[in-house]
């Protein structure tokens, strides 16, 4: 299914001129530290849903706050400074969901991949994204990013947390 698709794209792109590069002075160099006020601002603002993986509901969690913040901004600030993901933070549920009702269940191709994140892999996602978010507007990236993880690759928790973002820059660099 995938090396079909291949074949299609580099088809339909083989009369295509290069792609143009237009020079930027952005430089996103490393993720900065976030602060507790930036933490608490992400966690009472955001959607609280929660999955299975959760060992902890949202809705607890933004109840105590105040006592484990320490502990998510030592959590978060690793992750961005270290570009390590702990394990308990790379897995997902993933479930097949149809693309469009009107297609055929029987075959595969016509579903993808729905993947559930627990809550914190979501907020730090979130707090990717809202570094990247900038740097991608300054740099004149002219598309838009709903889901960093989902949109970029299908399965990012199969890579190293600092891989993906490594991939994630160098994709946005391309593009």
């Amino acid at each position: 299914m995938l090396s079909a698709k291949l074949d299609k794209l580099r088809a339909a792109s083989a009369t295509s001129s290069p792609p143009s590069f237009v020079p930027t002075h952005a430089v996103f160099n490393n993720f900065r530290l976030i602060t507790d006020t930036e933490l608490h601002k992400l966690l009472t603002t955001c959607n609280l849903k929660s999955c299975e993986l959760d060992p902890l509901s949202p809705f607890v969690m933004v109840d105590v706050l105040d006592e484990i913040v320490p502990f998510l901004l030592y959590l978060f600030n690793s992750s961005l400074s270290e570009g390590f993901l702990p394990s308990s933070q790379k897995c997902s549920i993933t479930f097949p969901a149809l693309k469009q009702s009107s297609l055929d269940p029987s075959l595969c191709q016509n579903y993808r991949p729905i993947a559930k994140l627990s809550f914190l892999s979501k907020t730090l996602e979130r707090l990717v994204s809202l570094q990247l978010l900038p740097y991608l507007e300054q740099s004149g990236a002219s598309f838009h990013l709903c889901n960093l993880a989902s949109e970029l690759i299908i399965q990012p928790k199969l890579l190293s947390f600092r891989c993906f973002l490594i991939f994630t820059l160098l994709w946005i660099n391309l593009m």
